[in-house]
């Protein structure tokens, strides 16, 4: 287990989330999300970071105060209730990546050590990254929640 799992592991015993709120992927499970992502957002290129090298248009929101995570349900798309969200570990091993709950991962984030993140919709339409440039990195046809 990596730093980033156990970080995850102990965040989501911590804020005492149940399945039903969030639930850590297996690896295969994980590995068929990240391969659909990667598809859907990146095309052919493997880059070892997703969010410098997106196959469609994006917007970058920097957080200089390194808090961007606080901000990230200002970005989901009205409706969105559950999502991917795909951590990246310390090495270019197997990703993690979680089914839950979007009003859950601010709090999930916070209680973890710094890592790059991925947002992903289930059906695979919009991506929201925190890169290690304390940016959000948001690719969305979807309305904002902050428009609402």
């Amino acid at each position: 287990m990596d730093r980033n799992e156990a970080d995850l592991r102990r965040a989501i015993a911590e804020l005492h989330l149940t399945p039903r709120e969030v639930v850590i992927c297996n690896r295969t499970q994980a590995a068929v999300v990240v391969g659909r992502a990667k598809q859907a957002f990146v095309g052919s290129s493997d880059p070892r970071w997703w969010w410098a090298s997106l196959s469609k248009p994006a917007v970058a929101v920097d957080y200089p105060a390194g808090e961007a995570f606080r901000h990230l349900l200002e970005f989901v798309p009205q409706g969105e209730e559950r999502c991917w969200l795909v951590v990246e570990n310390d090495e270019d091993g197997p990703w993690h990546v979680l089914d839950t709950a979007v009003e859950a991962i601010p709090g999930i984030i916070a209680e973890c050590s710094p890592f790059e993140y991925y947002l992903i919709g289930k059906e695979f339409n919009w991506l929201i990254a925190e890169n290690h440039h304390k940016q959000l990195i948001v690719v969305t046809d979807a309305r904002p929640r902050s428009d609402s």
